[in-house]
């Protein structure tokens, strides 16, 4: 059994080149990008205009025309997925069918020679487009550090890879956000109930209230002393995997 190229976490069967659950997120990334790049001809055709001018960033008609740099992106995409086929033996098509083709076969796809490094190319050409259609942009929080370049990292909340801004390298949003964990571990912030409230809530984007905090350390799910005059010694770590807990649990 070998590493997996891409996550550096998992082991790989000598049939494949990335492991199972970086196949499955290759297959969401070829789903993102086939969904990326219909809103983009929309945009090389100028048919739609996202601007932050209007209503709430919604799309409105725009003049006639060619946008050339999106016309640009799309034809470095359409290239891209045509080395993806040859990589992986299947046959060129147009850009919708191809992609249709690599998510029916997704493990001839991850088990060409090249299917680390073009996993990282499609992720790469999803941030691309996501440049010229994000209008508005999504909320995007910080996460970590670029363990290459030591960039800081943000992500939006349904992000699973990004690209450093600073080296251009492929990020596991997973991983770097346990990474910046774990280095929370041992530190505290002095917060009242309501400051440690607004505290989590900065930090993760969850909205987390004064009463669930005072649940929290009722039920002795957070431990954090008393100190003068209503303040406490919060746990950051414990905090903030309380606030995501929390979400967690409304999901289900």
């Amino acid at each position: 059994m070998a590493i997996c190229p891409t996550c550096n976490a998992a082991d790989i069967s000598n049939e494949q080149r990335i492991c199972s659950h970086c196949a499955r997120d290759y297959a969401r990334q070829l789903d993102i990008l086939r969904r990326h790049m219909d809103v983009l001809q929309l945009v090389i055709r100028r048919e739609v205009h996202f601007g932050e001018r209007g209503h709430g960033g919604r799309a409105a008609f725009a003049r006639l025309g060619i946008d050339e740099h999106a016309e640009d992106v799309g034809r470095d995409v359409e290239y891209l997925l045509v080395s993806i086929a040859r990589d992986s033996g299947l046959c060129p098509l147009p850009w919708p069918r191809l992609i249709r083709s690599f998510l029916i076969n997704i493990r001839q796809v991850t088990a060409a020679d090249g299917a680390a490094y073009y996993f990282g190319e499609v992720v790469r050409a999803n941030t691309r487009i996501e440049r010229l259609t994000d209008r508005p942009p999504r909320l995007r929080r910080l996460i970590g550090v670029c363990p290459t370049c030591e960039s800081l990292a943000y992500a939006a909340k349904e992000d699973s890879w990004i690209v450093c801004k600073g080296c251009n390298a492929l990020l596991n949003v997973a991983q770097l956000r346990t990474d910046a964990r774990r280095k929370l571990e041992g530190f505290h912030t002095t917060q009242t109930p309501s400051g440690a409230a607004r505290y989590a809530a900065k930090e993760t984007g969850i909205d987390v209230t004064r009463d669930d905090v005072n649940n929290w350390i009722r039920s002795g799910r957070i431990t954090a002393p008393k100190l003068e005059n209503g303040y406490r010694e919060f746990p950051i770590l414990r905090l903030l995997e309380l606030a995501e807990r929390k979400t967690d649990f409304k999901q289900e």
